[in-house]
């Protein structure tokens, strides 16, 4: 019996995404902050507190693989809409 792709798997992954992002502010908060998290991945501060704190789901493929979201695509989009409306 094949098994069914978990509908909310995506969404799991962008929240575990975003605690690992705030656990890293909470190692990096005396020594640059949100600046330095962005920086230990390769992304811009502001980018990293929005994903973190805001739950922003940037559409660029390469700060999306950076911080370890899954891809975008068509079906993810309507799932992160459907999880932001349910919040």
């Amino acid at each position: 019996m094949a098994s069914q792709p978990d509908p909310h798997a995506s969404v799991r992954a962008c929240n575990a995404v975003r605690g690992r992002l705030l656990a890293m502010y909470e190692e990096l908060q005396h020594e640059g902050g949100w600046r330095a998290v962005g920086e230990a991945l390769g992304v811009s501060g502001g980018m990293a507190y929005k994903v973190a704190r805001e739950g922003y789901q940037p559409r660029d493929p390469e700060i999306r693989a950076k911080l370890g979201l899954p891809v975008l695509n068509d079906r993810l989009a309507a799932e992160l809409l459907e999880a932001m409306l349910n919040e």
